[in-house]
């Protein structure tokens, strides 16, 4: 396999990496505690769930991202202010 060649696992894999990776610095802006690690582990797989649905297009995981944290955040009654 080429270097450029990647299993749809490997891509995958990379990919949750990418989201954690996104998901890390949202939590560091926002100046989130270890107290709402729980918030960012749904957060996360919501934004991996929805991407996956969405047929795991390049270029879209900080948008599922936002779009995970809107769910969440209306699930839990939170303000999206």
């Amino acid at each position: 396999m080429g270097l450029t060649e990647r299993s749809s696992e490997e891509r995958s894999e990379t990919d949750k990496s990418d989201l954690t990776d996104a998901s890390t610095r949202e939590s560091q802006a926002e100046g989130v505690d270890t107290s709402s690690e729980t918030r960012h582990q749904r957060i996360r797989q919501r934004a991996y769930d929805l991407w996956e649905r969405e047929g795991r297009q390049d270029g879209t995981l900080e948008k599922r991202w936002h779009d995970a944290v809107r769910e969440i955040d209306d699930e839990d009654g939170r303000s999206n202010d």
